[in-house]
């Protein structure tokens, strides 16, 4: 399945060599980039694991993390549907 702008997904963000689980929505898709290989999605981060105080931020003030494609655990909803 292809992920587009707009899609809900759950993934693993990978900061400092730990793994936090979070929801999202996608914002922009970046395949085969000058300095990124492969394809990497921004996602504007709306919850996941309650228990990481990081998480609780980056949810909290909608932040956008850039993630990779491998670290996507699974496509919830198209938001656009």
């Amino acid at each position: 399945m292809k992920i587009v702008k707009g899609q809900i997904i759950k993934a693993k963000l990978e900061n400092y060599k730990k793994f936090h689980d979070i929801e999202g929505i996608i914002d922009e898709v970046f395949e085969n980039g000058s300095y990124l290989d492969g394809t990497w999605y921004a996602v504007m981060v709306t919850g996941g694991d309650t228990k990481s105080k990081l998480v609780e931020m980056l949810a909290s003030e909608r932040i956008v993390v850039v993630i990779p494609e491998r670290n996507i655990i699974e496509v919830v909803e198209n938001e656009n549907a």
